[in-house]
Order: C-alpha cells, then structure tokens, then sequence
C-alpha cells in the first residue's frame, strides 16, 4: 500500500532560536535550513524546517511507514495500520518541535504507493527480465543488475520501481530473518511521486479534494496508482499466461464488435462500473448492460484485478 512519505505543515510565525541542539542548520542551502536526524535503532521521522523567500516556515517529516511500524519494509501496512503511523507521527513530531502538526491533516511533498504481489521465489526474475522488455510512454527505462526494473521521467519527480524484495532484503547485512522470510517470493511495484507538481498532476487526474495525507495515503488510491502501471505493461497476461482481453472476444465476436468490447471494458475499469450515470459519456444504460452482459460471456468482466 505504502512504503515512504514526505508531509508537510506551514506555519505563519516560528522563531528558530527555539530549536534545541538536536537539530543543525545546513548552511550550505541558500534557503535558512535546519534539520533533526532521529537517533537510535528505531525508526522515527527525520524532521526539516525551512524558512521560505517570503516568510512562512515549512516543517517537512519524512519516514517509512513500515519501518516505523515494523521495524523492515518487507511487509506493507495496511489501511488501519497506516492511520496508526500517523498517529504516531503526530504524537513524534509534536514533541520535537512544540508545534501542532496534525499527520492526517499534513499536505503530503511526496509519497511512494507500493504493492507486493506474491509469486514463487523462481518466478519473479524471469518476470522481471519480461518487463525489461516493454515501456512506459514519456518516461525512461533502466534495467539494473537483471533484478530492478525502473520507469522514470527526466526530472525523476515520478519513478516506478519493479525488483525482487528478497534480493534487496539479501543485499543488506542487517537484515532479519523476520525481514527475510517476509520478502520471499515478492515482487514488489513502487510508484513514487517524488515532487509537488507530479503530486498535483496525480491529484487532478483522480479527482481528489486536495493532496493531503486524508486524501492520498489511502489503499484504494494506493491501487489505483499501481494498476495504472500495471495494466499499462501488460502485467497480469504475463503473470497469468492468459490470453488477452481482445484474443478471447475475438474467439466469440467479429473483430468490430470485439474493439467495441475492448474499449468498453477499459471504461469500466477507468471510471468505474455504471459509468453511464455519467451522462457526459452519452452512454445509455441498456447499451451498458448490453456490453456488460457480452463481456460476462467472454469471460473478461474485470477479470484483471487482482485482489487485495
């Protein structure tokens, strides 16, 4: 669901000189930055308060929210447990900086989505190598050391993330035999907005009210993000061996009526089932069951999500 997030609060008035010795001023930036790195083997959030051109003071908090809760990123929280994180975080931050900082209230600067997807240990290289092969349109393509599969734009503000977690979990010498046993066999999908705009574009194209922890560290959300992916790369026919949405209409249908199917089917997906209440799509409620009923038949009916 999640794995890292970055959130935000912006204060009016704050003095600096109230910030204890735990935290260090970076006088390198040309912006007034100080930051507070949790010490310890617990994982906390690694606070930044930064002092804008025009006055306002930024108080970022940035952390792994499986790692805070677990101690190990191999196993992704879920949506109760995620609420507890930012309780936590509240309740962390709060006490550092004597500042009111809501977590589930905070405008969020960054945020990793993450999905596992569990497979046998002998499956997930060969599938990773299959993706190697395909692309993401506008965004670039690394394929590191055969494991780790990366889709990225220019400027690295949006990167998907596609790797073997037990690999990852091996590469490190610290590593639990809880964290180990958790990251056997998975394959773990991470699409990250990494910077305000990407955020924004995200948050548009969804239709959500506004970019705050409330709004995106959701699990529905979280899958829609990664299905996006996903179903852009073809994944579950490759994970499946199934044949295609188009292949199997064509084995019942003539080829105009098997792309109308096509078409149909990736509406339902996009904007939901009865999507004819829409009347901006001009979509009539018979013609919806109509198709809907066809695609019953083919066997596609949203035959491509996986379950949670």
């Amino acid at each position: 669901m999640i794995d890292t997030i970055k959130i935000k609060h912006t204060y009016a008035v704050f003095d600096s000189n109230l910030l204890g010795d735990s935290w260090t001023r970076l006088y390198r930036r040309t912006i007034p930055t100080w930051i507070h790195n949790p010490t310890g083997s617990k994982t906390l959030p690694r606070l930044t308060m930064i002092q804008t051109p025009n006055g306002l003071w930024n108080l970022f908090a940035e952390v792994s929210v499986p790692k805070m809760l677990f101690g190990h990123n191999s196993r992704l929280p879920k949506q109760d447990e995620v609420a507890e994180c930012l309780k936590m975080i509240t309740e962390y931050v709060e006490s550092v900086t004597a500042l009111p900082f809501n977590a589930r209230q905070a405008t969020v600067a960054m945020i990793h989505f993450a999905y596992d997807l569990h497979l046998s240990k002998a499956d997930v290289l060969p599938i990773i190598h299959n993706l190697s092969s395909r692309t993401l349109k506008h965004l670039e393509k690394l394929f590191y050391n055969d494991s780790t599969l990366y889709f990225q734009n220019k400027k690295k503000s949006r990167i998907i993330r596609i790797y073997s977690k037990w690999l990852e979990v091996l590469s490190r010498k610290d590593a639990t035999e809880e964290e180990n046993n958790a990251a056997i066999g998975v394959l773990r999908v991470e699409v990250c907005l990494m910077k305000a705009r990407t955020i924004n574009a995200f948050v548009k194209k969804h239709s959500l009210p506004a970019k705050r922890s409330v709004n995106l560290i959701d699990q529905k959300i979280s899958m829609c993000a990664i299905l996006e992916i996903l179903d852009e790369l073809d994944f579950f026919e490759l994970v499946t061996n199934e044949k295609s949405d188009l292949e199997l209409l064509l084995e019942r249908y003539n080829a105009r009526t098997a792309m109308t199917l096509t078409g149909f089917n990736e509406m339902v997906g996009h904007f939901g089932e009865r999507f004819y209440k829409d009347e901006s799509f001009g979509f009539s409620k018979h013609c919806y069951y109509s198709d809907a009923r066809k695609c019953r038949d083919a066997k596609i009916w949203k035959r491509r999500t996986p379950k949670e």
